[in-house]
C-alpha cells in the first residue's frame, strides 16, 4: 500500500485511500462521524453515504477498527462543527496496521473516510498512529494549506486526552488556553 499524507482528495490516491478506509471501518461503519440537515418538510439529508448491505459480514476475516480519538477542526456556527475521528485497524495478511481518518462530510477531502497511512505489526500502536496522524496527518496539513489548530476533543479511546494535545503541541506549538486547563 502506497498511503501517504497529502492531497487525498485528488484522483487514484484519494479513491485508493478512501475504498481501503471502507473495507477496514465497515464493520463501524454506524459509529462514524455523521452531517444531517432536517428540511421544512422534515426530510432528513445525510452527507455520509452508508452501504445498505454490511458486506463485511460475508468477510473470512473480520476487521476490527480501535477507536484512537475524535476532534473537532472548528465550530462553524452553533451545532455546525468540522469532526475528524481516528481509527486503527489490524489488516490480517498484510500484517500491518491500518490508521484512517473519518470526516461528516466529504466537503474537506471529497470522500468521508481515508486511509492516512499504516505501520508493520512490530511497532508500538500510539508511536505508529502519532508518526501518521501528528507527523504525516496534521504537520502535512499545516505545512501545505495553513491548517490551523484542532479547537477540542469530542472523545478518546486508546490515546487519551494528554497525549493528543501533546501530539497538536508539537505540530502547532503549546497552546496557551490548554495550559491553563490542564
Amino acid at each position: 500500500m502506497g498511503l501517504q499524507s497529502g492531497t487525498y482528495g485528488d484522483g487514484l490516491q484519494g479513491a485508493v485511500s478512501n475504498a481501503v478506509a471502507r473495507i477496514v471501518l465497515g464493520a463501524i461503519e454506524n459509529r462514524l462521524p455523521q452531517w444531517a440537515a432536517i428540511s421544512a418538510d422534515g426530510s432528513i439529508a445525510y452527507a455520509r453515504k452508508r452501504s445498505n448491505s454490511p458486506t463485511h459480514q460475508h468477510r473470512l476475516i473480520a476487521t476490527v477498527p480501535q477507536f484512537l480519538f475524535e476532534i473537532n477542526w472548528a465550530d462553524s456556527g452553533p451545532g455546525f462543527s468540522w469532526p475528524e475521528a481516528y481509527y486503527v485497524t489490524w489488516l490480517p495478511y498484510y500484517d500491518v496496521f491500518v490508521v484512517t481518518a473519518s470526516q461528516d462530510s466529504p466537503d474537506v477531502h471529497g470522500y468521508t473516510d481515508e486511509a492516512i497511512g499504516w505501520f508493520g505489526k512490530h511497532k508500538d500502536i500510539a508511536q505508529g498512529s502519532a508518526e501518521i496522524i501528528r507527523d504525516q496527518w496534521w504537520q502535512g496539513q499545516h505545512d501545505e494549506y495553513e491548517q490551523y489548530r484542532w479547537a477540542y476533543l469530542f472523545g478518546t479511546g486508546l490515546i487519551d486526552k494528554s497525549t493528543a494535545y501533546e501530539w497538536a503541541d508539537k505540530v502547532w506549538g503549546i497552546d496557551e488556553e490548554d495550559e491553563e486547563v490542564a
